[in-house]
């Protein structure tokens, strides 16, 4: 249990360096040849549709032929040759965005199977999800550090070779994770996860609001501390470094917590605890402040991350397809958040914007208490 504890950290530290390398920079390289905002947005609107897609495919297939190891190794192969000819080859727009698209659709299989295999080695433990979100949370605060300074000294072809290697770890580690099960196979014909789950759909919603919220604490609450309260670029995300480092401790303490209390509650206080921070952060007004309701947010996404990742594996027995639904939401609320919070801050302001979510998240968080009565 204990190497798969590990196992876990650093697969998805591995995984999360990957998407802070290449996630964050793809949009400025596609600025540095010169296209526009709006192509831009199709781009990368795509690209999150397609890998949302791709999670609720691998799941499905992994549920329908129970050869969940063969597929998430071969995913993860193909990958690193999809970032190795994105690295190498001189290539035209289209091409280069074809081969984006198929690395992230291909990317999505080990993580999306990885999560199923996680689950049915630890249970109803949140000792798995713990070390795998603590990692994640890891490998994304080294990546956007490094990558940054990697792009302004050498390419953004230097980063996507640096990934390769990154790739292939976290692809091997997956298979110490199957061999905790001893050869166990999946026996599910990949039963349709509609109709039969009820509570993973009221699960699935939650996400979506809360994914809303973390949209909103990356892209519009760094801006707002930036330029309305005027402390500055690199201090704003200097907020978010802290966010991230702070994730860490807290991930491990809701991870041991949830042995006490049962996963539901925490997912239920970790809306409660979004709601709070999107309120807190209208009485922001000087640098401290933002350090401190910023920090705030490990607590939110602590609590978050390792109870919902847990109670997704224990609505449904089609464990691949569970968390391809849940992988796909993610996908979902990152293309639509941010132009629905657009709207929010273009009509109500920026105050009227985060009183709103912060009233729809308390009413998810009330709703969860009944919705979510029976533990996992």
């Amino acid at each position: 249990m204990k190497r798969s504890s590990a196992a876990a950290f650093a697969l998805n530290a591995f995984y999360m360096f990957v998407q802070g390398a290449v996630y964050p920079l793809f949009p400025m390289y596609l600025r540095s040849l010169g296209i526009g905002d709006l192509v831009r947005g199709y781009i990368l609107t795509g690209s999150a549709a397609a890998s949302g897609v791709a999670a609720l495919f691998w799941g499905w297939l992994s549920d329908r032929t129970g050869k969940r190891k063969r597929w998430a190794v071969l995913g993860g192969v193909w990958q690193a040759l999809a970032n190795f000819l994105m690295a190498l080859l001189p290539l035209s727009l289209s091409n280069l965005v074809a081969l984006y698209y198929l690395s992230g659709f291909l990317g999505a299989a080990p993580l999306t199977l990885a999560m199923a295999s996680i689950n049915e080695v630890f249970g109803e433990s949140g000792e798995g999800f713990g070390s795998f979100w603590a990692g994640g949370s890891l490998g994304w605060a080294v990546a956007t550090a490094a990558s940054g300074y990697i792009l302004e000294k050498l390419s953004f072809r230097h980063v996507l070779l640096i990934t390769v290697p990154m790739i292939i770890l976290y692809t091997l580690i997956i298979l110490k994770i199957e061999e905790e099960k001893l050869g166990e196979k999946l026996n599910n014909k990949g039963r349709r996860i509609y109709r039969e789950h009820l509570r993973l759909y009221a699960i699935l919603v939650m996400v979506f609001i809360f994914i809303n919220i973390d949209v909103v604490k990356n892209l519009y609450i760094p801006v707002h501390y930036a330029f309305d309260l005027g402390i500055g670029i690199s201090t704003s995300t200097l907020t978010l470094s802290l966010a991230s480092t702070l994730e860490i401790p807290s991930i491990l303490f809701f991870s041991k917590l949830i042995a006490k209390v049962g996963a539901a509650k925490i997912l239920s206080a970790s809306l409660g605890l979004a709601a709070a921070y999107t309120a807190l952060n209208v009485a922001v007004i000087d640098a401290s402040q933002a350090f401190a309701v910023m920090g705030f947010y490990s607590l939110v996404w602590g609590s978050f991350s390792v109870s919902s990742s847990l109670m997704v594996g224990e609505t449904s027995q089609d464990k691949g397809a569970a968390y391809g639904a849940y992988n796909m939401v993610f996908s979902i609320a990152n293309v639509v958040a941010p132009s629905a919070v657009g709207v929010l801050a273009r009509d109500l302001g920026y105050e009227g914007m985060l009183f709103t979510l912060s009233s729809v998240a308390l009413v998810a968080c009330l709703v969860s208490i009944f919705a979510l009565r029976r533990e996992v």
